[in-house]
């Protein structure tokens, strides 16, 4: 038990270090210097609350972020997932839509905002979403997986049938 919470430490320590070097290199130029110094800081004591399980304060630390940086799609992705993770789905798709219309080939945001688009039964959006990530990228599981099981929920058992045996 110990080695997999050194590994997951190791793991988040990893990618906390290259998100923070991508909001760095990343950042509008239009954020203002005092301000975007602090912008690693709130990503570290986000990544940092989520972990404890605090989504609310987690989501604070990266509006934060969002204050400096409005158009800063790394922040808006983020705060798309922990909005998501906290429940708060309409919240959570407003901020993979800005993260999509920020970066509009970005795979992430759009399978990202399949969770919440389910979560809240919105399956005609769901399933339009999975279908233009697997236009992009046609093997992608995510995509598939949960077109699978959107179909599934619209009551098109075949449709889905056929996507689960190809997943399998």
């Amino acid at each position: 038990m110990r080695q997999q919470s050194s590994v997951g430490n190791i793991f988040r320590t990893v990618l906390l270090a290259g998100l923070i070097g991508l909001a760095l290199v990343a950042r509008p130029s239009h954020a203002a210097a005092e301000g975007a110094e602090a912008i690693p800081a709130h990503y570290q004591t986000s990544y940092t609350l989520e972990g404890q399980g605090s989504f609310d304060k987690a989501i604070n630390e990266v509006l934060q972020v969002l204050r400096i940086a409005p158009d800063d799609y790394l922040a808006n992705l983020r705060t798309g997932w922990l909005y998501y993770l906290a429940g708060r789905y309409d919240d959570a798709v407003v901020h993979y839509r800005k993260a999509i219309q920020l970066s509009p080939r970005s795979l992430e945001a759009k399978l990202g905002i399949l969770l919440p688009l389910m979560a809240n039964l919105r399956w005609k959006e769901a399933e339009a979403t999975a279908r233009e990530v697997m236009r992009s990228d046609p093997g992608n599981f995510l995509a598939r997986s949960r077109l699978a099981f959107t179909l599934f929920s619209l009551g098109r058992f075949k449709d889905a049938e056929q996507l689960y045996a190809g997943l399998l």
